[in-house]
């Protein structure tokens, strides 16, 4: 029972934040993969190596050096984002004119 009501309120609060965020969706995603991906993928597993299998100096130093890495790209990525989303909404504008006058044959 509690396991129902707590997958409605997840899949409500998803559709929620999705029909709040609307066009703005991928700027939120972009933020959310940065907090959530890079620890994932550099951070965490570099974190189990050095408490559980890094013996060397050189080992820990450089699953520290992942960690302190990772931890950049982070605060990165997710300044990044952060900025995309307080940027202005404007569709990018393509200079058809210049592209169509480098590609036309110059007699």
């Amino acid at each position: 029972m509690l396991k129902n009501i707590t997958r409605t309120l997840m899949v409500g609060a998803t559709v929620t934040i999705t029909i709040l965020l609307g066009d703005k969706l991928d700027k939120f995603l972009s933020i959310l993969g940065a907090l959530t991906c890079t620890p994932i993928a550099f951070t965490f597993p570099a974190l189990f190596h050095l408490k559980s299998c890094a013996e060397t100096k050189t080992q820990k130093f450089i699953d520290g050096s992942l960690v302190f890495v990772s931890l950049i790209i982070m605060v990165y990525c997710t300044s990044l984002g952060v900025k995309n989303w307080a940027d202005t909404d404007e569709p990018i504008k393509i200079n058809y004119d210049a592209i169509i006058n480098k590609l036309a044959p110059k007699e």
